[in-house]
C-alpha cells in the first residue's frame, strides 16, 4: 500500500497537481477514465515509467 501511496505521489506531481489536490476527497475537474475505473492515472503507467520512478527511491 505505502510503495502504491509513492508511485500516486510521484505521478501526480509529474502532471504539476500538489499533496493537497491529490490528498483531496473533493472531485477535481472531468474525470476522463469510466466510471467504474479504479485506478485512474495509474491506467498511464508503463514499465519505463515505473523504473524511472523507483529508481529516485533513496533508502
Amino acid at each position: 500500500m505505502k510503495k502504491l501511496m509513492l508511485i500516486s505521489y510521484f505521478l501526480a506531481c509529474k502532471a504539476g497537481l500538489s499533496l493537497a489536490q491529490v490528498m483531496s476527497s473533493e472531485p477535481v475537474g472531468i474525470n476522463p477514465w469510466e466510471p467504474d475505473n479504479e485506478i485512474g492515472t495509474l491506467n498511464l503507467m508503463t514499465d519505463q515509467s515505473r523504473q524511472k520512478g523507483l529508481s529516485r527511491i533513496r533508502s
